[in-house]
């Protein structure tokens, strides 16, 4: 319901109607669209993405999206500050630096 809205989520749970892709797109039910025969691609392509991607980083955005939809703004805040001393301390963020200083891709490796 967060992600779509109160509105859309009342609709499509009361009236059960099948909707096309354009209209999950619409409402924010989908974040992407592709073509049956580009799904295979699309779908290896941003798994790729995600498994290259700082993946420490990665989860503790999770976390501080977790946090944000159930604590009290100042409790998100300290919540995310934390995180971000926590990130900071990894291997991940010294490649993320290096990487960025000489205009090459990093190689992410977790902590």
């Amino acid at each position: 319901q967060n992600e779509i809205g109160a509105a859309h989520a009342r609709k499509l749970l009361l009236e059960a109607e099948i909707i096309d892709a354009a209209e999950a797109l619409s409402i924010g039910l989908v974040h992407k669209v592709t073509r049956p025969e580009d799904l295979a691609q699309t779908v290896q392509s941003r798994a790729e993405t995600y498994a290259s991607g700082p993946r420490v980083a990665y989860a503790l955005i999770k976390q501080n999206l977790q946090d944000a939809s159930t604590a009290t703004l100042d409790e998100t805040l300290q919540f995310e500050a934390e995180r971000l001393v926590q990130a900071k301390q990894t291997n991940d963020h010294k490649e993320a630096i290096r990487a960025f200083a000489t205009k090459q891709r990093p190689v992410f490796r977790g902590w």
